[in-house]
């Protein structure tokens, strides 16, 4: 059960940061279009950075598992 509200929660906070950021941008210049532009820029950057890690822990995990093997092991 943990694992699932990880992964929603990975997955929902690109965008909550972005409806954060996308205020802030229409607070700072007034233009309600900011808030689209800025918000779906940062939810993709968000959602990228989340893939990343993701990809990361799990590369890592697999290289961790590799170093157990004694045949595969240098």
């Amino acid at each position: 059960m943990t694992t699932r509200r990880s992964i929603v929660t990975m997955a929902l906070m690109p965008f909550v940061a972005a409806l954060a950021v996308g205020l802030g941008a229409v607070w700072v210049t007034g233009d309600a279009s900011a808030f689209g532009v800025v918000g779906i820029i940062a939810a993709m950057i968000g959602t990228g950075l989340v893939g990343y890690f993701n990809w990361r822990a799990k590369f890592r995990r697999r290289i961790l598992s590799a170093t157990d093997d004694e045949r595969r092991a240098a």
